[in-house]
């Protein structure tokens, strides 16, 4: 799974990048030399050609202030460059300092100023590729429940991350599409017993109301909607307590749902239980009231030693947390489990770590903490570590200046 962006890398694709990672970065990409030269580096290169045509001694502490790296730079890499690479460099006056830090950063020659960006932008197009999964995965997003989600909010740049949910806990989970975490051993035997027990539901229940799966409320209209009030006695009982059986709705109410149990386990006639399963296609066995279609052992009552829950709730929930798709009855889930075959993983089967961190920190550490979207490497960020980008301005105010005072033999601000 991939952050959601037009990021192709996925997590897993970014561990084996970070496996295949050598301390020497990425071969740059083939990109147009000519172009990015004249849009990035031309500029900076007559400008230190005119600053120095211009003056012979500026102010020097300007130009150390100017060409430091942690100071004109957009700062990526604060505090990570080795002294031997920063930029107050050379000896002697002031401009050929600023010569020999052009040189640094643009080599002495027009091929190697191209090779420069060339490689700079190849760089900084794999830190844009990487940075939204990246970003993520140092946030913590891993598989599993997304942290500290304690409800959805919609984000400000309309980008929802993707996750799995808590039913994919281990690498099973993911191969089972969370079907495994419903049993307490994941094999094709324990799944065929679930699947069993729910066939025997019938459409008591409906799966598209998944928060109020399996509440007593349920199954009085999966009744009503078969028209078999009247046949199970269930418009008697409803009468009795004022409830219209058209417009059942709270179902989430726990109180609403202690007066649907109520209704339920009122009607015990054995004849009027059979006629409900006969409407519903159910087929529990040992019913005694209609109230026995919420009750956990007599549902689950084939899988009882295999199931990893012990209470309809727990069920619920479980079902909430792993992707049912389409499915929308009882007996389509049960066709579903039936289907599933847990993998062979003889390594991983039960591992919880999704994602290797000494893989994924080493990437993180070179393609990421830039000033672009997701926190991606910039080409301004690259020229930053040099103090490039912080020249320009300070030094055509200089270059004014000293013109001014050529021309007209005065200074201004």
């Amino acid at each position: 799974m991939a952050y959601a962006s037009t990021s192709p890398i996925s997590y897993l694709g970014t561990m084996a990048v970070g496996a295949m990672e050598d301390n020497t970065g990425f071969a740059p990409a083939t990109k147009e030399i000519v172009s990015l030269t004249k849009a990035e580096a031309g500029g900076h290169i007559q400008l230190t050609a005119t600053a120095r045509q211009a003056a012979n001694q500026p102010d020097s502490s300007a130009i150390d202030t100017l060409c430091n790296r942690d100071i004109s730079g957009s700062g990526a890499f604060t505090g990570t460059v080795p002294s031997a690479y920063t930029s107050t460099v050379g000896t002697g006056m002031a401009m050929d300092r600023l010569n020999a830090h052009a040189n640094l950063m643009f080599g002495t020659g027009p091929i190697q100023m191209a090779q420069t960006f060339f490689i700079a932008e190849g760089f900084t197009q794999t830190s844009e590729r990487l940075a939204p999964t990246l970003n993520k995965l140092d946030e913590g997003v891993e598989f599993g429940k997304f942290p500290n989600l304690d409800g959805l909010v919609y984000p400000s740049n309309g980008v929802f991350p993707n996750y799995l949910g808590s039913g994919y806990a281990d690498y099973q989970a993911v191969a089972t599409n969370g079907i495994s975490s419903l049993v307490k051993n994941p094999t094709k035997t324990n799944f065929e017993l679930l699947a069993s027990d729910l066939v025997n539901l019938g459409s008591a229940f409906s799966i598209t109301d998944i928060a109020n799966f399996a509440n007593p409320g349920q199954a009085v209209i999966a009744l009503n909607n078969a028209n078999g009030l009247t046949a199970t006695g269930l418009d008697v009982v409803l009468a009795s307590v004022g409830i219209d059986p058209e417009s059942i709705y709270n179902l989430g109410s726990e109180t609403y749902n202690v007066i649907m149990q109520s209704v339920l386990d009122a009607v015990n006639v054995p004849e009027l239980v059979t006629n409900a399963q006969n409407l519903l296609g159910s087929n529990l066995l040992d019913m005694e009231s209609l109230g026995d279609y919420t009750n956990f052992d007599k549902i689950f009552v084939n899988s009882k030693d295999v199931i990893s829950f012990n209470t309809i709730e727990e069920f619920r929930e479980k079902l909430q947390a792993i992707e049912l798709g389409r499915i929308e009855t009882v007996a389509q889930l049960a066709s579903y489990i039936n289907s599933i075959e847990p993998v062979t993983l003889p390594t991983i089967d039960n591992s919880k770590n999704f994602v290797k961190r000494d893989y994924v920190d080493s990437v993180i550490a070179k393609f990421l903490g830039g000033t672009g979207t997701n926190n991606s490497i910039t080409l301004q960020d690259m020229i930053g570590i040099l103090g490039g980008v912080g020249v320009s301005t300070p030094a055509t105010n200089y270059r004014t200046a000293i013109k001014a005072l050529y021309n007209a033999g005065e200074l201004n601000d």
